[in-house]
């Protein structure tokens, strides 16, 4: 992915409604893949309690 600077950010937000859609869609999924790990993590540490 590109880096913008955060003024360039910005911009094009504001004026790029694509780039939103996939910005969201791209923060969605990270957040949606930290969750995931996390939940993995937990369920293996539990496992090994015994």
């Amino acid at each position: 992915m590109d880096y913008y600077s955060p003024m360039q950010f910005l911009d094009k937000w504001n004026n790029d409604s694509s780039f939103r859609e996939y910005y969201r869609e791209f923060l969605k999924n990270l957040k949606d893949g930290y969750r995931r790990r996390k939940h993995n993590y937990y369920k293996r540490s539990m496992l090994n309690v015994s």
